[in-house]
């Protein structure tokens, strides 16, 4: 690493990348926390890795059991930062652009050891329609992404200590590159397909290339047993080899072959022009994804035959490509989804180079090679500014909702729960497409250490509509509400008149039956059970608030003439951390909504306390 940044700092096209870089982002340096960085931060907080280290890289991510991730190098990384940087965010997202710059960097490196005998303005250029993809954001200045760019990182540098062995053949270069790829396993789990590309580096090399069959099987045993140690962890701690979430790993096992395929071309056509929603190709998904994934095995044939140069380059940087996206073929092409795609854009980078380097050489091709990147470049930098308001809107959003709050709730005592509702949850493209996470979570952490001074009960209000819910009217019309004005971006403090006139004209109100207001559970792995009055013809939903998140779950349709329901709620240790808190009070109540999604009955607001089962 130390010799990859003493070879390219002195490289004036690398530090003028890296300077645009930085200004391209200058506009968010400030860009307050938001979302799953204030869950993320407070849970660090309260629970450090190097608390228990042993047990912290033996366990699953947080300890969660309804997720399967094993981040442990990650998690670790991010919370050293909120160790060392406390609330100051400044310090947070400088740190990670600066990781980004340096991926950059690395990526410039890997074109220097793939295109040696390119120019470094070239090289940067290429390096450039990375550092500026307008998917990045969500990557780089999202705080709990940090996985993603952790990842790419050591990704980055694997494939850069990798190239450098193939120089030198040495094997320090090469167990470098493993160790490295190791610590990308460690920290996002779609690492593991990184291991495809040494090897089929080593495996396309020509015939007659001095000890190819040794090159690769020591290439194939140094990515190998990582990768066998990483899945054989995860069968020990899951149960399965791969995965992430339930949904994702479903939904790749059920497609068929032929609609993953189809859906290489939409990711591929965003990653090259990436506007949100994408525009539609009628009949073309098919036949673009087959041939990106055949078209570079024909080219690199018949050049191979024309020509005497290397065709690893291109195929590589292809590979590269195919394998990054690989693990998220069913995820939405969406911005505030853009994490998924970091490393992918890598690849597109050096795909773009190598192939522009395949062009016949003449004075034509030559301006070419630099005019198409640059161009790229330069929309890419102008999509990424777009971007980039929406982020700063989002921080500018919780800033002020953190602000407004501590002046509403002045004078309230700290043990006496404030409500708030109507807060933005994602900031909406003018397409209406999500760019950012504003406050899908976080929504009482905001309002408490390390964020603030003094810890105080806060729990989120799901689709408030403008009003207090009538179950907290019914059970308690003096609470503190706050409510989010999107109009005039500010916190307003809520009555309860519309609500109480609805129950004085006959409301109706559904009779709970179990558990009793104010009880104490235990969270067991099995369930938690709820019986209460069933409201015919309409839809019941249990809304559940906790000082970290507000749940909705939809419950089962009650049978023909059922009066009372009882249905239970999963909910294990971990995600009572996560969206609960811990020994916080949690408050829910049961509503029915009409066809049109109106709520036509509610039963009372009631609190229960939930603890951790007891120690055997």
């Amino acid at each position: 690493m130390l010799r990859l940044m003493k070879r390219n700092v002195l490289s004036i096209p690398l530090l003028l990348v890296v300077g645009v870089t930085f200004a391209a982002y200058a506009k968010v340096f400030d860009r307050y926390f938001a979302s799953e960085d204030f869950l993320l931060l407070r849970v660090l907080r309260d629970s450090p890795p190097w608390a228990n280290l042993s047990e912290f890289f033996l366990s699953s991510w947080l300890s969660s059991s309804y997720v399967q991730f094993y981040r442990p190098v990650g998690t670790l990384l991010l919370a050293l930062e909120g160790e060392l940087f406390g609330n100051r965010v400044l310090w947070f997202n400088l740190t990670h652009l600066a990781v980004h710059s340096l991926n950059v960097a690395l990526l410039y490196g890997i074109g220097r050891r793939l295109f040696p005998d390119a120019s470094r303005g070239f090289l940067a250029v290429g390096a450039l329609m990375f550092a500026l993809h307008p998917f990045h954001p969500n990557a780089v200045i999202f705080i709990a992404s940090f996985a993603t760019m952790f990842q790419g990182t050591f990704l980055l540098a694997s494939a850069w200590l990798f190239l450098k062995h193939v120089e030198s053949r040495r094997l320090s270069s090469l167990i470098a590159s493993a160790a490295s790829f190791s610590a990308a396993l460690g920290s996002y789990e779609s690492a593991v397909v990184f291991a495809v590309l040494p090897c089929c580096y080593e495996l396309l090399a020509p015939r007659g290339t001095a000890g190819r069959v040794g090159h690769l099987l020591r290439t194939g045993l140094a990515f190998g047993v990582p990768c066998l140690a990483y899945l054989g962890l995860r069968l020990a701690l899951f149960g399965t080899f791969l995965g992430g979430y339930d949904s994702v790993s479903d939904d790749l096992t059920a497609s068929g072959p032929w609609m993953l395929l189809t859906r290489f071309e939409p990711l591929l056509r965003a990653l090259l022009d990436p506007v949100v929603p994408p525009r539609p190709i009628p009949g073309m998904g098919l036949l673009l994804g087959f041939l990106f994934l055949f078209l570079p095995f024909v080219a690199a044939s018949w050049w191979i035959r024309q020509r005497e140069d290397d065709p690893r380059p291109l195929l590589f940087s292809w590979v590269w490509i195919l394998s990054s996206l690989a693990p998220f073929l069913t995820m939405p092409v969406i911005p505030s989804n853009g994490r998924y795609w970091y490393v992918a854009s890598a690849g597109l980078s050096l795909f773009t180079m190598a192939v522009l380097r395949w062009l016949p050489r003449n004075g034509v091709t030559r301006v070419a090679s630099l005019v198409i990147p640059v161009l790229i470049a330069a929309r890419f930098g102008y999509l990424l500014q777009q971007d980039l308001e929406y982020y700063k809107e989002c921080g500018d959003t919780t800033l002020a909702i953190q602000q407004q709050a501590l002046e509403l709730t002045e004078g309230i005592p700290l043990d006496q729960p404030v409500f708030i509702g109507d807060y933005p949850r994602l900031t909406m493209s003018e397409a209406q497409q999500p760019v950012a996470p504003c406050l899908m979570y976080g929504i009482h952490d905001l309002l408490n250490p390390p964020f603030t001074e003094n810890e105080r009960l806060v729990y989120g209000l799901s689709l408030t509509r403008g009003q207090p819910p009538i179950a907290l009217a019914l059970s308690n019309p003096e609470a503190s509400v706050l409510l989010w004005n999107p109009f005039e971006s500010r916190l307003e403090k809520a009555t309860f008149d519309k609500p109480l006139r609805k129950l004085a004209n006959g409301f109706p109100v559904l009779e709970i039956y179990a558990p009793e207001d104010g009880v104490t559970m235990a969270v067991e792995e099995s369930a938690l059970w709820f019986e209460y009055q069933v409201h015919p013809g309409t839809e019941q939903r249990l809304v559940m608030t906790g000082p970290a998140n507000a749940t909705i779950l939809t419950l089962p349709d009650p049978e023909p003439g059922q009066a009372k329901a009882r249905v239970p709620f999963p909910l294990d240790v971990t995600r009572f951390h996560l969206q609960f808190g811990k020994g916080q009070p949690v408050y829910w109540w049961v509503q029915a909504k009409d066809e049109r999604e109106r709520i036509v009955a509610t039963t009372e607001m009631r609190r229960m306390q939930l603890v951790e089962p007891a120690a055997d």
